[in-house]
């Protein structure tokens, strides 16, 4: 009898199925489309709260699956978390922005956490102009040393691009959209492409280009004026042979939620 349950045991230990792996890029994809669509799986989220930062590892492997995985999860949540209200001064957005109330493999992340820390690796400068001041408003992540998550799920290389992706529903934002590891090229830069022409302007009386806010804030993430110039020129707004003068719009911080990608 103690032979056949030690079989029994044995054939039942060999035909457990081995746990599903976490699909990070997955949960954050249909967290979008949740905020969207203004529902919410419970157990997209609770998945997310409760994974361990060991799976949550394993299952954001290289730059790819990192950057697409933030990039949705700042855009689900400012779209779910986000209120008038936050965006109204500078005092608002500071607090907003550095809020902990994203949970992500039991840790507690701000979406300045998540943009600054985790998307630019923790740059703490826009152009010369510190966070939380001018502006910007948006602050710094409240933090003095990089939390867990950050010390291994940063990316290892700054995108710029990634200020085309990111929503904090502000007018002046560029629209949301899904990003996956396999479309992420090719999504980023078709967000680049859009906000470019549909946002920058050029004078050829006066040789000078009327570019986003933006592109003072994070002016060293793209590489300085000169870089900026070649991609209007790239994209067709400057001629090849011009060198235009960068002048900066005023960014539209009135609140704007739902700007989706069609």
């Amino acid at each position: 009898m103690k032979y056949f349950l030690l079989l029994v045991l044995a054939g039942a230990a060999c035909c457990r199925l081995p746990a599903q792996a976490f699909r990070a890029t997955a949960v954050s994809a249909r967290l979008v489309q949740q905020a969207r669509s203004g529902t919410l799986v419970q157990a997209d989220a609770d998945s997310l709260a409760q994974v361990s930062l060991a799976e949550l590892i394993k299952a954001l492997p290289n730059d790819r699956h990192k950057k697409a995985f933030w990039l949705n999860l700042y855009n689900a949540y400012a779209q779910r978390n986000l209120v008038a209200a936050d965006l109204a001064t500078d005092e608002a957005r500071l607090k907003a922005f550095n809020e902990k109330n994203i949970l992500v493999a039991n840790e507690k992340l701000s979406l300045n956490e998540i943009e600054h820390s985790l998307l630019r690796k923790g740059s703490s400068v826009l152009g010369g102009l510190l966070f939380g001041g001018g502006t910007l408003g948006k602050g710094k992540p409240a933090r003095s040393k990089p939390s867990e998550i950050e010390k291994v799920l940063a990316v290892d290389t700054l995108d710029a691009r990634i200020h085309f992706a990111l929503n904090f529903c502000a007018v002046s934002c560029p629209p949301v959209r899904v990003y996956t590891p396999d479309n992420l090229e090719a999504t980023l830069a078709l967000a680049a492409s859009v906000y470019i022409k549909q946002e920058c302007r050029y004078y050829p009386q006066t040789v000078e280009a009327l570019v986003p806010k933006l592109f003072d804030w994070y002016a060293a993430d793209f590489g300085g004026e000169h870089v900026i110039a070649q991609m209007l020129k790239s994209a067709s707004i400057v001629p090849a042979r011009h060198n235009p003068r960068l002048r900066y719009k005023d960014w539209i911080w009135r609140y704007q939620k739902g700007k989706y990608a069609e």
